[in-house]
């Protein structure tokens, strides 16, 4: 079929092919949200251009008998923190998706010791009907896409290398080349490097999760303690657990920036704690208090956009403080954490610490 009746083709039925890109991407980022712990940085899915197709199918070499042959019309590329995390992408793909393997790739498995970012897993696929039945529908159910799986640092190699203009490695000076060769070697070993460190967090938090539970008088109290804690101890199970169920639904906040942990750390040291088995202790006496206490600390409102576990010692903090420090010594942690109370905050704690002591 000649270029320019493909190129025809394709200028008919590209709304079908964004139809796709769109089904495609939210199907993908719907299985990998659901059928699997991987945290995925991205996933961005396109439509070729009609230029991009040109270009492609007037390249010399290239011999296309339909439209159908072409199977990256739409395509989709995750890009995943860990390069072991690729093949379970892959297996997330296969179950869910009609993969062609014939047009299938890894690339890993074949790249050129200078081609890092092209190092990637390559599945061409369609819809399974059992799967999304909706495609039926959609006359989407025949089409292929392509999907790209990558590291992020094959991506931003990929990405920085595409910036560069660099794409014919024969026509340039072989002292560049090898420095390409040197970097692209360097990110392999970096790709490498972070799945044994993260393995190696992971060796080191059940360690102090171990610790936390046979010596927890030997376990100082920092960021890295307080959130295997947090984890593992059963009455801060418990409290997360009510705090989900007050917040409403609001989201909890697993990852990323936590800044009442680093306020956690600070309080609990101010009230004179310094390992896990002082914070035991106390959690266990203030866990009910904590509870009916938690939105004087908190309001249940729009200014609340979310929470994390690391607010329920906060407020623990700040509750020990109004039932047993003086008005001058309050006022001082207060001031070191930065909280403003409600009027009367003192002595609705109290009030309540009363109350449950009568029952």
């Amino acid at each position: 079929m000649r270029a320019v009746d493909i190129i025809a083709d394709y200028k008919k039925k590209k709304y079908l092919y964004e139809r796709l890109t769109e089904a495609a991407d939210e199907f993908i980022e719907e299985i990998l949200e659901n059928d699997t712990d991987i945290n995925i940085h991205s996933i961005r899915a396109r439509t070729k251009s009609v230029e991009s197709l040109a270009e492609k199918v007037r390249r010399p070499g290239k011999d296309y008998e339909s439209l159908a042959e072409i199977k990256d019309l739409t395509a989709v590329r995750v890009v995943t923190y860990f390069a072991d995390e690729i093949d379970e992408v892959g297996v997330v793909l296969e179950n869910n998706l009609d993969i062609d393997p014939r047009h299938s790739i890894d690339k890993r498995k074949s790249f050129d010791y200078q081609e890092f970012g092209y190092s990637s897993l390559h599945k061409v696929a369609r819809f399974r009907p059992d799967k999304h039945p909706a495609s039926l529908q959609d006359e989407l159910s025949d089409l292929f896409f392509e999907i790209q799986i990558r590291t992020i640092l094959q991506h931003a190699w990929a990405e920085i290398e595409h910036d560069l203009g660099y794409k014919y490695k024969e026509e340039i000076p072989d002292s560049i080349n090898r420095r390409f060769a040197r970097l692209s070697a360097l990110l392999e070993v970096a790709d490498d490097e972070f799945i044994s460190l993260r393995d190696d967090l992971e060796k080191y938090e059940d360690k102090i999760q171990q610790q936390i539970k046979a010596q927890p008088e030997d376990v100082d109290i920092n960021k890295l303690t307080l959130e295997q804690f947090m984890k593992i101890d059963e009455v801060m199970k418990d409290l997360i657990a009510y705090i989900d169920e007050w917040s409403q639904n609001l989201p909890r906040k697993t990852t990323g920036k936590d800044f009442f942990l680093g306020e956690a750390v600070k309080g609990i040291k101010l009230i004179g704690m310094s390992n896990i088995a002082g914070l035991k202790k106390i959690i266990r006496e203030y866990e009910q208090l904590v509870k009916e206490s938690f939105d004087l600390v908190f309001a249940r409102d729009k200014e609340l956009p979310g929470w994390s576990p690391s607010m329920i010692l906060f407020a623990l903090i700040l509750i020990y403080g109004a039932v047993n420090y003086d008005r001058d010594d309050l006022q001082n942690l207060y001031a070191e954490l930065g909280f403003r109370p409600r009027e009367n905050f003192e002595k609705k704690v109290i009030n309540k610490a009363e109350d449950l002591l009568q029952m």
